[in-house]
């Protein structure tokens, strides 16, 4: 295991498929991500003083830090939220063929 100081994970969720699927499939095509895994979660929040529990679709997008303005852009483009949760978190560790493979598969 090495230690990982440019891998980053987004995360963002919305409540239709299609747009998952759509956010997905940009992030993929412009290589701005290597992999993304969409899972089904039970989200309670609070959304304008009220509490609200929704099926959303998860989206956990393996990329680097470099792209994190340019995957922001493109889940803002295509979200249907009015404030879409995007959240990045640092990768501090990562076997090291692992973070290859993502910096292989990332555009430069």
């Amino acid at each position: 295991m090495s230690k990982s100081n440019n891998l980053i994970i987004v995360i963002t969720t919305t409540d239709q498929k299609q747009i998952a699927d759509k956010i997905t499939q940009e992030l993929l095509q412009q290589k701005l991500a290597a992999c993304i895994q969409i899972e089904q979660v039970i989200s309670h929040y609070i959304w304008q003083n009220k509490k609200e529990e929704t099926l959303e679709y998860r989206l956990q997008i393996k990329s680097l830090s470099t792209k994190y303005k340019d995957i922001e852009a493109y889940i803002r483009r295509y979200h249907n939220y009015d404030l879409p949760e995007i959240i990045a978190y640092e990768v501090t560790h990562c076997r090291e063929e692992y973070a290859q493979y993502i910096a292989e598969n990332i555009k430069a």
